[in-house]
């Protein structure tokens, strides 16, 4: 079992780097990348519990890129980055002051609209990591008694429709992020391709084959939930374009996500363990 895509809550998940490796390892994972949002704050300590654990560990990140035709946004995956390298980190670090800027902002939505929730707050939930995703501000909302769950506090207040408006943060473009990533020798993975919101087949072809042409390298064609017909139409477009597979659960945390689970693309569906070997070979 492998796993390259999770988050911790260095951004927007509830385990610790070093938690999430040992509930990995107990669910049977032999190999896996975190990939928190925007940082790699939690690498160094998942790489340690790694080590002790006797887990094969990836250095990952995920970004969010601007998209200017459609609605939703679109994530790019970075898998064996040099989190040592100068540029890679100045990117970050910007990166997370467009995020905090976004966060003030939607700290001020919030409270503007009879919600008492403070930076304070958010910040102890997360073990003080700063760098706040809005699941933390759904979390938050729950635990106050706004909300009953996560999914409520998305579709009635957190939703990117909801605060389009309001809320807006200004992203990179998706031939910066995929250049910061090989500057830092990664590798750039399409991520959750079914989220960008392209439900038009050949248009979304069109839109991979554009990233291709700046220098994409893969694709996750196994992800929660998908289909067999979903895993063999994002392989056909890998193959079509010559990119790498790459598959991971998105995992945030034990019962945050439904039928989401470590390891796996659905309950009984472990994500292979080929497709890393394949990537590997990549970057060898």
């Amino acid at each position: 079992m492998i796993d390259l895509h999770t988050h911790s809550n260095a951004s927007d998940g509830i385990l610790s780097p070093s938690e999430l490796i040992v509930y990995a390892k107990n669910k049977g994972v032999k190999a896996l990348a975190l990939t928190d949002h925007d940082t790699i704050k939690g690498l160094k300590e998942a790489r340690e519990s790694a080590i002790k654990n006797e887990i094969e560990f990836i250095n990952g990140i995920e970004f969010s890129a601007e998209l200017n035709k459609y609605r939703e946004e679109l994530h790019i995956i970075g898998l064996f980055i040099d989190i040592n390298n100068k540029e890679f980190n100045d990117f970050c670090q910007k990166m997370a002051k467009k995020r905090e800027e976004r966060n003030e902002k939607l700290l001020k939505f919030l409270n503007d609209n009879g919600f008492d929730i403070k930076k304070e707050e958010l910040l102890t939930e997360n073990n003080y990591f700063e760098n706040i995703g809005k699941p933390n501000f759904a979390r938050l909302l729950v635990k106050k008694g706004y909300v009953k769950n996560e999914f409520e506090a998305f579709s009635k207040y957190l939703s990117n429709e909801r605060l389009k408006d309001y809320v807006k943060r200004i992203k990179f473009m998706d031939y910066e992020i995929i250049e910061a990533i090989h500057k830092a020798n990664g590798l750039a993975i399409l991520a959750h391709p079914d989220q960008i919101g392209i439900n038009d087949k050949d248009e979304l072809i069109a839109f991979i084959k554009d990233l291709k042409d700046k220098d994409l390298d893969g694709i996750e064609a196994y992800y929660t939930n998908y289909k067999k017909k979903d895993i063999k139409f994002y392989k056909s477009i890998a193959k079509k374009f010559d990119l790498l597979v790459s598959g991971g659960s998105d995992f945030h945390g034990p019962h945050t996500r439904i039928n989401t689970e470590i390891g796996r693309y659905g309950k009984n569906r472990i994500i292979p363990d080929e497709i890393l070997e394949k990537i590997k070979r990549k970057i060898c």
